[in-house]
């Protein structure tokens, strides 16, 4: 039977089949796309980072940098790494700027993803000014970290977090925090260490477990409503981002204005700004789009007009009437711009001594920050003023108590440096570099345990030496003979071929040993 070679089955397919393209970085998903916990996108570059096992610094160093570094209109910004771990640049990425939506496009590139813009407000980019739009430091809600860390969820920073109108938790309505309780610094949102829920400065945890505010403090009502409709409103305004198939652009706002002028006052511009509360030659500017709002210039209007961030900005009327009008814009006159102080215009004096007294007997004892948290306040300055002697003894507990467990922390871990006999040992740099942690800081807390590993490193590369100075001369003992056996000339540049080290030639116990054994073979 014969078989023709040249049929094909009709079952084959011959055609080279469609690879996908590859991603330089992992397709990491983002967390909580069209929702108000959006991840910001400060958040995702750490956890890109820890997903590849490096440091962050490394990741944009390594990778972004690259993608900056191929376009000549980005060199401009970024003509070094310097400029790209600048603070001022680091605190813009989750934001409106041009240099954020260059990061981002980098981040899509590298990741092969399509959403990150999501992770900012580029979408909202054209309607909110840069100004008093971002937090200039990290803040956190230490019971949303303890709880995912808890649940075994991954911590991460949503973008609400980040905006500097924000002041309380959406979901536990408790003030964020944005100083360290352990080391009582605060820093930027993104840095060449991050790592997410620890702390930049000194790598503590950031998560703990709160009791409810309002258990505390019940007359704190009025201002929680506000932080609680603020937190709301711009939740909202992050998780409709995703459903826009275009950006809202800066005339949304002129429309808006003049829709509600319409239906409230009759077209009169002037009298919509007098009821809103508004300076008449701002308000006209916004009418006018040669300026818009800042953000809480924003929020206030729509919380007088009854409506959503997000619908005013795509100048969506709803229907409200004067008196409401009026009764609100009387709300808000009254309301401070920001509270530094406390949540309550009158704080109980008498209970909130005994609660600074009580705190001087807790242990671990509690930073004027979180005893402040606790009792209501947004900061510790109340505290200050009820007694300021009080204030000062329980600052200076927790700064002790800080203190104390910073040096044990520190002699726990050179102590392990030196049990762990690990050859060759590190010097104390290479300790300090790993755990990002000063020289002048392992001296000033353990300069016993520092000593000790300073003369082990120098012991160990001491004995290193005289081993490599003994194997250089017995080589050069052996090799020299050979040579001049061969009859090859045995000078420095010749026995080097031949050895094993030859680096042992630096060594001056090594040449003194070459001419001793060319003199022994030349005079035999």
């Amino acid at each position: 039977m014969k078989v023709d070679v040249n049929q094909t089955d009709e079952l084959w397919n011959l055609e080279r089949p469609k690879i996908p393209p590859r991603s330089s970085l992992f397709h990491l998903e983002p967390i909580g796309i069209g929702t108000p916990y959006v991840e910001s996108i400060t958040s995702y570059v750490a956890r890109l980072a820890e997903a590849h096992s490096v440091a962050v610094g490394t990741l944009i160093a390594a990778e972004i940098q690259k993608k900056f570094s191929k376009s000549d209109d980005i060199q401009q910004y970024y003509p070094s790494l310097v400029k790209v771990y600048g603070q001022y640049y680091i605190k813009s990425l989750n934001g409106t700027s041009v240099k954020a939506k260059q990061f981002v496009a980098a981040l899509n590139q590298l990741t092969l993803r399509d959403d990150l813009e999501f992770l900012t407000l580029l979408t909202w980019a054209e309607v909110l000014p840069s100004q008093e739009l971002l937090r200039p430091d990290f803040a956190w809600c230490p019971q949303c970290y303890q709880e995912w860390r808890d649940s075994s969820k991954v911590i991460y920073s949503p973008l609400l977090w980040a905006l500097q109108s924000v002041n309380i938790c959406l979901e536990h309505h408790r003030p964020l925090q944005s100083i360290c309780p352990q080391c009582h610094q605060k820093f930027v949102p993104l840095w060449q260490t991050t790592r997410p829920g620890f702390c930049l400065k000194c790598d503590a945890w950031l998560g703990e477990h709160y009791p409810s505010v309002l258990q505390h403090c019940p007359d704190i009502s009025q201002s929680l409503e506000w932080d609680i409709w603020v937190a709301s409103a711009l939740g909202e305004l992050l998780s409709k981002a995703v459903l826009f198939n275009s950006i809202p652009q800066r005339d949304s706002i002129n429309k808006a204005i003049k829709l509600y002028a319409n239906q409230l006052t009759n077209g009169n511009i002037s009298a919509l700004g007098r009821f809103l509360g508004v300076n008449r030659c701002k308000f006209l500017h916004w009418h006018q789009g040669s300026t818009i709002p800042i953000v809480y210039e924003l929020l206030k209007i729509c919380y007088i007009l009854s409506t959503s961030v997000a619908d005013f900005l795509q100048a969506k009327v709803n229907p409200v009437t004067l008196d409401k009008l009026a009764i609100l814009a009387s709300k808000t006159s009254q309301r401070r711009r920001k509270s530094s102080v406390t949540y309550s215009s009158k704080p109980d004096i008498e209970a909130t001594r005994a609660a600074m007294q009580q705190a001087l007997f807790e242990e671990p004892p509690p930073t004027l920050t979180q005893l402040a948290y606790r009792l209501g306040y947004k900061s510790y300055s109340p505290l200050t003023h009820i007694s300021k002697s009080l204030a000062t003894v329980i600052k200076k507990r927790a700064t002790d108590y800080a203190t104390l467990k910073r040096q044990q922390h520190i002699r726990e871990l050179l102590q392990g440096v030196i049990d762990n006999n690990i050859s060759p040992p590190p010097s104390l740099s290479e300790v300090a570099r790993c755990h990002h942690i000063g020289l002048a800081t392992f001296y000033l807390y353990c300069p016993d345990l520092c000593q000790i590993i300073v003369e082990r490193y120098k012991h160990y590369h001491l004995l290193r030496r005289l081993e490599v100075i003994q194997q250089g001369c017995l080589e050069v003992q052996q090799i020299v003979p050979q040579l001049y056996a061969q009859g090859i000339n045995p000078t420095l540049k010749n026995i080097r071929q031949f050895m094993a080290k030859p680096s042992a030639l630096w060594k001056k116990e090594v040449v003194d040993a070459f001419w001793e054994a060319r003199r022994s073979v030349e005079n035999a």
